[in-house]
């Protein structure tokens, strides 16, 4: 499963890691991430599409906290649902639209 190396959370770079157990002994965690370490790490003893999904949801915490919701960006009560609608809203839809966006407008108004 190919991961970005590095992401881009708002003014921050996040290192993407990728490690057999993340938790070091603790079988029920997937992934994690650290704000203030910019880092995000996904375990690699699952499905390339498992994977992903903890990707998008470690993505999801570091979005709400960059964002300024400490508390929400913490709740796996928000975080998990919202992982799951964001899955199914990706596989779903096309969107090399808003990649063609980004790449010819966003830069142009932000440079």
């Amino acid at each position: 499963m190919d991961l970005p190396k590095t992401i881009r959370v708002g003014v921050a770079d996040f290192k993407v890691l990728r490690k057999k157990n993340p938790s070091d002994g603790n079988d029920n965690v997937l992934g994690w991430f650290k704000m203030a370490d910019q880092e995000l790490c996904v375990g690699t003893r699952m499905s390339d599409l498992r994977q992903v999904e903890t990707f998008v949801h470690e993505l999801l915490h570091c979005l709400m906290n960059e964002a300024g919701l400490h508390e929400q960006g913490n709740d796996h009560g928000i975080i998990d649902p919202l992982t799951i609608s964001l899955m199914h809203f990706l596989m779903e839809n096309d969107l090399g639209w808003l990649n063609k966006y980004f790449k010819e407008k966003w830069n142009e108004r932000y440079r």
